[in-house]
């Protein structure tokens, strides 16, 4: 056990009164990510009595575990109280940290945008409403430079619909029109996805469509990793039937996407802006709409033509 200033190793979290199994539901959600090949922190289930936890491996230690390793989360970097970790309050969004990363981490600007790609593409799949700037970090190495942090904290919410229709379900993070699922679960919504991240769309569509088929798979190795009375709930029963089929619904999208991007198909019609002229930032245009109160995602321009998402 670390004492004093000796750098801890894990984390240890237990589940939440009002999300009965929380602990291994999170556990599978990242087991499960792991299983995409998308970069996540090491996990585990334990008890202590009849308390159960989550037993995160740190990410932020030296491979000895006995050092530290320099960690901000997105919103300390780009400037925002904790309060504003929520895109919807104000908060950072993922043009924000794109750009940041272009601006920032050098010659591992490709690299870093493209496992954020993969982290927002497979929390819409789970269906992860907590995806917020303060769940995405960047670990500074002693050569200077930055990279994403493995995915962290990340738990499926759709055992803990509570009947709620999935699609109404909030992303904490925009992919499409808005934050929902329903908006989400489309072909706009991966092209402005791929705009907001200065990508191509079909890459956007393909990586979704490479994660989405990964999932079952990586779910059944997930479950047949963990204690079987730790499956014994309705929340894991409902996280293993529910996952596979939303995973399946998001193949189904991602790939009739990809059709329509190599047809040369454009999805999205792009909002025009009444008034106000525009207010280059991190690259960006980041006007504010007068009537819509949505930020524009064009690279900073000189004409009045503002895309609001």
């Amino acid at each position: 056990m670390p004492w004093g200033a000796t750098p801890t190793t894990h984390i240890i979290k237990a589940s939440r009164d009002r999300w009965s199994h929380e602990a291994v539901v999170e556990h599978l959600t990242m087991r499960t990510a792991a299983g995409c090949g998308i970069a996540a922190a090491r996990t585990d289930v334990g008890w202590f009595g009849d308390k159960e936890v989550i037993i995160v491996e740190r990410f932020d230690r030296t491979p000895e575990g006995t050092s530290r390793i320099h960690q901000e989360d997105m919103c300390q970097i780009l400037g925002h109280p904790p309060r504003r970790k929520y895109q919807r309050n104000g908060g950072p969004a993922p043009e924000d940290i794109a750009d940041m990363f272009r601006q920032a981490s050098r010659d591992q600007a490709d690299q870093n945008i493209a496992r954020f790609l993969d982290h927002l593409l497979y929390l819409w799949i789970a269906a992860d409403t907590d995806g917020h700037a303060k769940n995405y970090s960047a670990l500074h190495l002693g050569d200077g430079s930055i990279h994403l942090s493995p995915m962290y904290d990340a738990c499926s919410r759709l055992p803990y619909r509570k009947g709620k229709f999935a699609k109404k379900l909030q992303l904490a993070m925009k992919m499409g029109a808005d934050f929902s699922l329903k908006a989400a679960d489309s072909a706009d919504a991966l092209k402005r996805t791929a705009r907001r991240l200065a990508l191509s769309p079909s890459t956007v569509a393909r990586r979704a469509s490479e994660i989405a088929s990964s999932v079952p798979d990586a779910l059944a190795a997930a479950l047949d990793s963990v204690p079987a009375h730790a499956l014994d709930s309705k929340e894991v029963d409902a996280l293993a039937a529910e996952l596979p089929e939303r995973a399946e619904q998001c193949l189904t999208v991602a790939e009739s996407a990809a059709g329509q991007f190599d047809r040369g198909e454009n999805p999205i019609r792009p909002a025009i802006a009444a008034t106000g002229p525009p207010t280059g930032s991190l690259g960006r245009c980041q006007h504010i709409g007068v009537r819509s109160g949505k930020r524009c995602v064009r690279p900073t321009h000189k004409d009045k033509r503002h895309w609001y998402q």
